[in-house]
């Protein structure tokens, strides 16, 4: 008989391990560029613990194969395999299947390829299941299946005296804490950052909640800059700060910021296995801990060991863009000059996100860590104004220009631009804004928790 994957609805978690796993396996091992190129060959059904991962089944008598006019899709020894370079796009496959496991994707078919490219000749999303719930079905396993399930039945055993789940254990019991948030009636007197950082004890708590699904998990996918969340969640759990810290650099240039206003409930977190279980785990709050505590220990990025090149960059804009960009040259050892026109690095992280949300004094530290890496800023510079265009073209070798958007947002609601309706961009940073038609003591009301 033909070779397929089977799974074990009962034990899957619903973590889309295995659909990230088999996305890389033909991805050269590489995160895809967009979620468009995200193409797993192994989708999960269902969620939480109504999961179920469905492959092809790679039938001895596949309805695909004689359904393909262009023998794209032929019988191979134990499997049924598809040249895509055969594949005339007609969809005829994927309407003969009858488990609806062949799908179209830019007009060619698609369909589990066992891994069949894999150097190791195993499969990407059996090795990274972390119950165990996938394996790789054939004469044997059948037949291995069939008498276990004859002895059970000749035993008398019930259901009750089955093994336990693995996947009820690997799912902890305890609930999402999170970060404690300072209590209403203080937050009216100042405006602090509302939530507290973790301790060591709340870090622990939340760490230890991971069920490290894979290194490859669902929240370091959805997570822009693929951080190995994972992994550097069970640094924290092993109380290895630094070399937490050391990973989170490698990846984001501002974990200690991102971890602050990042919104991980649209995307890590939004992610996270536990989200339908326990409460997803606070892995905003972890982000930020790991940064906040080693830079409190003393840690800063080590730049001793790069080696200096001749080559410089002009970079205009020292927003979140700019000085990611910025941060990556410096590491490579360019020589890095950074222009903006406001007073400070930043961007809308300084001039646009409220103190409550994000203290300044986290953006300064970042300065200095920059500047310590050989980053130089030249603040106050207008292009155009202080400096021109030309003069940057012909002074560096690279010009990058990282100068935002800066576009305003629309609520689409009635009466959106009456009097007195105020866009909060472009409002001054002074408490005395009369030049926006607002003077004297009014009653206003804020639409939005930024500016």
């Amino acid at each position: 008989m033909n070779k397929f994957i089977a799974a074990e609805a009962a034990e899957c978690i619903g973590c889309h391990a295995c659909e990230i796993a088999c996305a890389m396996a033909h991805n050269q091992e590489n995160w895809p560029l967009s979620h468009s190129d995200f193409r797993p060959r192994i989708h999960v059904v269902g969620k939480g613990q109504a999961a179920n991962p469905v492959a092809c089944h790679h039938c001895n008598n596949a309805p695909c194969v004689t359904a393909c006019p262009v023998n794209a899709l032929t019988f191979q020894p134990d499997s049924v395999q598809l040249d895509e370079q055969k594949c005339i796009g007609c969809k005829r496959c994927a309407i003969a299947c009858p488990f609806g496991v062949v799908e179209m994707v830019d007009t060619i078919a698609q369909k589990c390829d066992l891994c069949n490219q894999r150097s190791s000749g195993t499969q990407a999303c059996i090795e990274v299941c972390p119950t165990q719930a996938l394996r790789l079905m054939d004469d044997k396993g059948l037949q291995q299946i069939k008498v276990a399930r004859q002895r059970k039945t000749a035993a008398g055993k019930a259901s009750s005296d089955a093994q336990p789940s693995r996947s009820a254990a690997l799912l902890p019991v305890n609930s999402r804490k999170g970060a404690d948030k300072i209590s209403a009636s203080e937050r009216k007197t100042h405006f602090g950052e509302i939530y507290c950082g973790l301790d060591p004890q709340q870090a622990t708590y939340e760490s230890d909640r991971c069920v490290y699904c894979a290194e490859k998990a669902n929240c370091n996918w959805h997570c822009p800059l693929h951080n190995a969340i994972p992994d550097y969640i069970r640094l924290v759990q092993e109380g290895k700060i630094i070399e937490a810290a050391e990973l989170c650099h490698q990846t984001s240039s501002l974990p200690e910021i991102c971890g602050r206003v990042c919104p991980q409930d649209r995307l890590c977190e939004g992610a996270c296995t536990l989200k339908d279980h326990s409460g997803a785990v606070s892995i905003g709050n972890l982000e930020r801990y790991i940064t906040d505590t080693a830079l409190a220990m003393g840690w800063r990025p080590d730049v001793s060991k790069v080696v200096p090149r001749i080559e410089k960059v002009a970079v205009i804009g020292a927003g979140p863009a700019g000085l990611g960009c910025a941060d990556i040259l410096a590491r490579a050892g360019v020589q890095v000059d950074v222009f903006d026109r406001h007073p400070e690095i930043g961007g809308m992280l300084t001039f646009g996100i409220p103190p409550f949300k994000l203290d300044k004094t986290v953006l300064s530290q970042r300065r200095e860590i920059f500047t310590a890496m050989g980053i130089d800023f030249h603040l106050n510079c207008e292009i155009g104004r202080d400096i021109t265009f030309s003069d940057l073209t012909s002074e560096y070798d690279a010009v990058f220009i990282g100068v935002g958007t800066y576009g305003m947002m629309r609520a689409d609601l009635p009466h959106e631009d009456a009097p007195g309706v105020i866009q909060a961009l472009p409002f001054p940073d002074c408490p005395y804004p009369p030049a926006h038609g607002v003077a004297g003591v009014c009653r206003v009301s804020a639409d939005g928790c930024g500016r």
